[in-house]
């Protein structure tokens, strides 16, 4: 792992993902169920992915609360 990799934030990470276009499962740290879909939009606390095959985003996290993200 480089040294840039060492201080990534989940925000930057998020960014990276949207980046490459990749379908992402996103785990928040409450119980609530996983979701999965593509990054539509990263903001500075708020992240909102698209469930469907389209660009609209219909799912939002606030990302102070993302426990676990899994590339699908």
């Amino acid at each position: 792992m480089s040294d840039f990799e060492k201080t990534e934030t989940i925000r930057t990470i998020l960014l990276k993902i949207a980046e490459k276009g990749e379908r992402i499962r996103i785990s928040g740290i409450y119980g609530n169920p996983p979701i999965e879909g593509k990054i539509v939009f990263v903001g500075n606390g708020i992240v909102a992915l698209s469930t469907a095959n389209n660009e609209n985003p219909d799912s939002y996290f606030i990302i102070q609360y993302i426990m676990k993200i899994e590339i699908i």
